[in-house]
């Protein structure tokens, strides 16, 4: 009987990277993660500084949070 081990099941993949615009927010640089669940998204935006949590009304399934410059997302789309 032999054991078979999924690999790389719970790591992260590099997804995108790069500078972003955005008007009302602000401007930043991201790198963007894919999981098994979803996406993992960090973001700096060093003009606007906030602490907040957020779930998107329109989208229950992404998660914000805010720590000054720092946005983090997660998108879990392994819900249904």
């Amino acid at each position: 009987m032999r054991l078979i081990v999924a690999r790389n099941e719970v790591g992260m993949k590099l997804n995108k990277f790069g500078r972003f615009v955005d008007p009302y927010r602000g401007n930043g640089w991201f790198v963007s993660w894919t999981w098994v669940r979803g996406y993992f998204l960090v973001a700096l935006r060093p003009m606007n500084w906030r602490l907040d949590y957020l779930r998107l009304p329109n989208n229950r399934w992404v998660r914000r949070l805010y720590v000054g410059p720092i946005e983090f997302e997660i998108t879990d789309l392994g819900r249904s």
